[in-house]
């Protein structure tokens, strides 16, 4: 299952996620998961949201 980013590998893999994204785009993406939502979701897509409001 190579690619893929899933809410179990949200959690288990946490620490590495925080290191590389950071705090903001972790809880972002464990929020993104937890809350409904009107769209499907994925992990690259949440961190290139948080890219791009952060660059503005």
């Amino acid at each position: 299952m190579q690619g893929f980013i899933t809410t179990r590998h949200l959690f288990t893999h946490a620490p590495v996620i925080v290191g590389e994204f950071g705090w903001r785009v972790y809880f972002k993406c464990v929020a993104t998961c937890i809350l409904p939502h009107r769209r499907p979701a994925t992990f690259l897509g949440v961190v290139g949201d948080a890219a791009r409001k952060s660059a503005n």
